[in-house]
This record gives structure tokens, C-alpha cells and sequence, in this order.
């Protein structure tokens, strides 16, 4: 398979450019996650006080609109990826994917931690004859293990935008995060570590700076999904959702690669028909 690249600083700038244009909205957001991800802990808290079968409800709702957050969050990148505005209200939107997130994310934790798990074998092996020889082996064997846990985990990381973008479902999603990152592994371990490195300093001046700093590395990071699929642009073509039914969607000016961007998969052979009528 043909190598998958992306440019990190064009990936970087459009981040920056999205999260300038839209600040006030992004502050709004992660204020909003913050207080939903965080109150109901602090109510658990109290509630165990009078009644733990109350506070483990509690936290256990908390779980659950935590993850259909976050969910959200990963949808309202996708829409700015897409040069599409996003609303408040797609932090709510994604509920119906949270089984598929659920056993998607239990998957790639067999994979990454269950290959890293492996070293535990020889210590119960050999723990049977010389514990300390075990533990030595144990520990070798964790530290060569962490190379293909770490390589399982980026190729598998983006597992949640294939669910959240196209409702795949969990193996789907995975494969299709295997694919996409084929040829790009060292690329997407420079852009990690770049981000990271960005959002340390996001936190410096009494965390403010994070509000400029993650809508900037996750709208990077969703664009780089993008790229990754083969999507070489990014415009900001109309995205009807019946598909094209005027003549601006099939303006002749606009390669078919580049308009087929916005239109699912099934639209693909109507837009294509409906372009050769037009010619």
C-alpha cells in the first residue's frame, strides 16, 4: 500500500487558524465539558454521605455522559475539520454511538495492553523456580513488548473517528484506523509529540492557554483523519443531505475529487451521474 502522508504544519496552521476564528465558541465548549466531567464527581461525593447506593447512580450517569462528551467533542472537531460549523448541541448528538465507542475502546485496549500483558507469562512461569530470575525476564520482556504495544497503538488510535464520522461499527473502525495509518507511523508519533509539547505550554500560564491550545491540536489531529482517508483538500463545498440539487453543487470549476469531499459514500454515483448530465 502506497504510503499515507500529511503535513504536520499545514495540519498545525489550520488548527490555528480554526481555533482563532472561532474562540469564543471553543471557550464555551471546554468550560461546559469541564463542568459536566467535574460536578457530578463532587455531587457523588456529598451524596455518598447520606446514601453510596445514590452517589454510585450518580457516578455511574457520570460515566456514561462523560464518554457521550467526549463523543461530541470528536464530532464538533470532525465538523470544523470539514469546514463546517459546529453548535453546542453536538455535544449531546453522538449518544447513539456510545456501544460502539464502548467495545471499540475495549478492543484496542486487548490490543495494546493485552500484547504488553504478555510479559506477565514468565514471571508465573518461572516465578515456580526462582522468583527473582522471573521478575528480571518479566521486566525485559516489558520493555521489548512496549514497541509493538506502542506501534499497535498508534496505528489503532484513530479507531473513534471512523465511528463518530461514519457510524462504523467497532472492528470496522479499527480496520479502518489500521488502514489509514499504514506509511505514516513516524509522521503521527512527530505530530503527538508536538502536540503534546504545545498543550505543556497551553498549561503554563495558570492553564489558560488551553483554550487556545486543544481546540488547535484536535482540530489538527481530525484534519489529519481526514487527510489520511485520501481527502487531499479541504473545502468548504455545501454539503446538501439529499445530494447536489443546483447547479452550484456541480460547478464544473471543482474537480470531482475534490467536491466528492463532502458527500458520502452513497451520494458518490448520483453526484457522478448528475455531473455528466450537466456536461
Amino acid at each position: 500500500m502506497a504510503a499515507q502522508k500529511f503535513s504536520k504544519g499545514e495540519a498545525l496552521r489550520f488548527g490555528w487558524n480554526t481555533m482563532k476564528s472561532n474562540i469564543g465558541f471553543f471557550i464555551v465548549v471546554l468550560i461546559a465539558v469541564g463542568l459536566i466531567q467535574n460536578v457530578p464527581n463532587y455531587i457523588a461525593v456529598l451524596a455518598a454521605m447520606f446514601s453510596p447506593v445514590l452517589s454510585g447512580i450518580i457516578v455511574i450517569a457520570s460515566i456514561f455522559i462523560n464518554i457521550v462528551v467526549t463523543m461530541g467533542l470528536i464530532k464538533i472537531f470532525l465538523r470544523f475539520s470539514g469546514n463546517e460549523k459546529a453548535e453546542y448541541a453536538d455535544l449531546f448528538r453522538s449518544y447513539k454511538m456510545f456501544i460502539k465507542y464502548i467495545l471499540a475502546s475495549g478492543l484496542f485496549g486487548l490490543i495494546v495492553i493485552g500484547v504488553m500483558s504478555l510479559s506477565i507469562i514468565p514471571l508465573v512461569l518461572l516465578s515456580l523456580f526462582d522468583i527473582y530470575f522471573g521478575f528480571m525476564i518479566t521486566t525485559l520482556m516489558m520493555m521489548i513488548l512496549a514497541v509493538p504495544g506502542s506501534i499497535l497503538g498508534v496505528k489503532f488510535h484513530l479507531f473513534i473517528y471512523p465511528i463518530i464520522d461514519r457510524g462504523s461499527g467497532p472492528i470496522e473502525a479499527l480496520k479502518e484506523s489500521y488502514r489509514i495509518t499504514t506509511g505514516a507511523f513516524w509522521n503521527l508519533v512527530l505530530f503527538g509529540l508536538i502536540m503534546a509539547c504545545i498543550n505543556i505550554l497551553g498549561m503554563i500560564p495558570l492553564g489558560i492557554g488551553l483554550f487556545a491550545t486543544v481546540p488547535t491540536s484536535m482540530v489538527a489531529h481530525a484534519f489529519i483523519y481526514r487527510k489520511l482517508l485520501g481527502q487531499e483538500e479541504v473545502f468548504a463545498i455545501p454539503e446538501p443531505s439529499t445530494g447536489p440539487s443546483d447547479k452550484t453543487d456541480l460547478d464544473k470549476s471543482i474537480p470531482l475529487e475534490q467536491a466528492i469531499y463532502h458527500y458520502r459514500a452513497k451520494d458518490f454515483s448520483r453526484l457522478v451521474e448528475e455531473r455528466k448530465k450537466g456536461e
